[in-house]
């Protein structure tokens, strides 16, 4: 129970020992008003709530007309409201987010077909390179991630085959001294 509820009580108590207590009916009137108008602004609260819950629907569903008409009608009945304030500035955390996501799939989208023809061309420094710039834009790409695997293992065998070669030269010369 609430302060006003335990008030009540008190006065229905006063009330029960002497019932013909005008200070006490009067006390009693005015909480059974407060009380009253304090769950009409729960019940508004509540209403609030579930309009901003369909406007943040709406506009994640990419309804944006639909989430601009919600949010009109919320701003009309509700002018200055803080939760209406917090809402906004989450909705446009969220749009920020969200086009950083684009952003981010949008160069993902330009440099893996880069990163796989640098693999291709056997260009396996720069494949790691791209493959590093979109694993940096989106950690679990898979197809990065193997990029990034098989281009390192590329890298090592090419070194391995130009010292193999090296090798090879230096016993056919039988030249030692460089090794």
């Amino acid at each position: 129970k609430g302060a006003l509820e335990i008030a009540q009580d008190l006065y229905l108590f006063i009330l029960y020992l002497d019932p013909n207590n005008q200070m006490a009916s009067l006390s009693l009137a005015e909480i059974d008003y407060l009380i009253y108008k304090q769950k009409e602004v729960i019940v508004e609260k509540q209403k609030l709530t579930s309009e901003i819950k369909k406007a943040r629907t709406a506009f994640l569903k990419g309804h944006k007309e639909l989430y601009r008409t919600i949010l009109s009608e919320i701003n009309k009945k509700y002018p200055n409201d803080p939760q209406i304030k917090d809402f906004i500035t989450d909705i446009e955390q969220t749009k920020k987010q969200l086009e950083k996501q684009k952003q981010n799939r949008d160069k993902v989208a330009r440099l893996l077909p880069l990163a796989t023809e640098a693999f291709q061309n056997k260009n396996y420094e720069k494949a790691i390179e791209l493959f590093i710039q979109i694993l940096n834009l989106d950690p679990s790409h898979q197809m990065a991630q193997q990029g990034l695997e098989n281009a390192k293992v590329g890298l090592a065998e090419n070194k391995i085959n130009i010292w193999l070669k090296e090798a090879k030269a230096l016993d056919k010369d039988k030249n030692y001294s460089q090794t």
